[in-house]
């Protein structure tokens, strides 16, 4: 494992440095060459602030990586015309990886839009941003996957968002974002995850717009978490008609698991860089990696205000492995149709006012891992079944007509 790097001779062209998980000190090396196509320093121990200039000196790799390190101070600000790619033999900047450092002030326009808007995938997940996201931008939006979860950005989405037509990710969650429901992505045909959790998000979900058809509208979704918002009301039937992806697996793109959070600590996959997304199951945290090896289909609308029935419509997403509905405002009886839902490994409908039996059709769900249905108004009899008898106890407490018929406790 190196600690620190000399100053290798000046060559004109490199294609691939990778000093990746090392514990290099100091400040990021300056290049002692004109070009390269792929640059990786991440998890290292380089720290104080990027030089000024540093996108100017670097500008000319398409990828660089510098996550996973102590570095602060504001993020360098560029002009496109400083670089000069022709003659250094160069290309356009694609991705940036910024990730888990302690970057702060408002994030330059630059780096939203790259030169020539050529940015794919920008990440600065786990820093300390701040201020609002430009709301303007502009030329063709090129962006394939944006990460700006677990900052300080407030205000709201930016509506040239709906121009990205590439966009198959985005997760802005743990920010002070405070707008509606952006509906207006659901034209978006690529976009398979959408995390807004931990924010100011609040309002009604609404469902197809006027311009949306109602068969493409989020069609192509997969992860879609909503979590700890202040969304409200009724659920709409349309939008869960709309998810067609969750509803076959074949149709289900595929995304590898690179850390889990839990109690077993830490493990990392290096990969080559992409936009990771969180997401929450079985009370963990998972850092995923899109158009890899691990299947997940995902709704998590939890800690909300939302209120109505559960749609029935939720046991046609057949493709659906986690659902938590829990910490909201529910009522009427559990859906029979969510006994469809083969796939399913977590499910949550914790902390409501559903009420009425559980229904005898879940009993079917022989993929279910984690039931939690505690502190409902429900009654009756624990479904007899495989997976039903190995849930403790907890998974149904806070049911009073449920303990009383099951064991007698009244």
């Amino acid at each position: 494992m190196f600690t620190e790097v000399a100053q290798p001779p000046a060559y004109t062209v490199i294609s691939y440095i990778d000093l990746s998980f090392n514990r290099l000190r100091g400040a990021v090396p300056s290049p002692s060459f004109l070009s390269a196509s792929y640059l990786d320093y991440s998890n290292n121990e380089f720290s104080s602030m990027l030089p000024s200039d540093f996108l100017t000196l670097y500008g000319t790799a398409p990828s660089i990586n510098l996550a996973n390190n102590q570095l602060g101070g504001t993020i360098p600000y560029a002009e496109c015309d400083q670089f000069h790619y022709e003659e250094k033999g160069g290309e356009a900047l694609r991705d940036l990886d910024l990730s888990g450092n302690n970057f702060s002030g408002q994030v330059p326009p630059y780096v939203l839009r790259g030169c020539n808007n050529a940015l794919r995938v920008l990440n600065l997940r786990g820093n300390r941003l701040e201020g609002t996201w430009p709301q303007e931008m502009d030329g063709t939006c090129r962006l394939e996957a944006v990460d700006l979860h677990g900052n300080q950005i407030r205000g709201r989405l930016p509506r040239w968002l709906a121009n990205c037509k590439e966009l198959n990710g985005l997760d802005v969650g743990g920010n002070n974002f405070v707008d509606s429901f952006p509906s207006w992505l659901g034209n978006l045909p690529h976009l398979r995850v959408l995390i807004l959790r931990s924010n100011q998000f609040y309002g009604p979900v609404k469902t197809v717009r006027k311009n949306h058809s109602r068969s493409a509208y989020f069609s192509s979704l997969q992860i879609i978490d909503l979590a700890e918002n202040g969304f409200t009301g009724v659920l709409p039937p349309g939008l869960f008609y709309s998810l067609k992806t969750m509803a076959q697996a074949s149709t289900v793109h595929k995304v590898r698991e690179v850390t889990v959070i839990g109690e077993q600590g830490d493990t990392d996959i290096h990969q080559e860089p992409r936009t990771p997304v969180e997401v929450a199951m079985k009370h963990q945290y998972m850092r995923m990696l899109e158009d890899q090896q691990l299947d997940l289909v995902l709704i998590d609308l939890s800690n909300n205000r939302f209120s109505g029935s559960i749609p029935r419509m939720v046991g046609n997403l057949t493709a659906l492995h986690v659902l938590n509905l829990s910490h909201n405002a529910f009522t009427g009886e559990i859906p029979a149709e969510l006994g469809h839902l083969s796939q399913v490994e977590s499910l949550d409908l914790s902390w409501n006012h559903l009420t009425g039996e559980i229904p005898q059709s879940m009993a079917s769900l022989t993929a279910l891992e984690w039931l939690n249905l505690s502190y409902n108004d429900l009654r009756g009899s624990i479904p007899s079944g495989t997976q039903f008898s190995t849930f403790p106890s907890s998974s149904h407490q806070g049911s009073a007509a449920i303990a009383c018929a099951q064991w007698r406790i009244c």
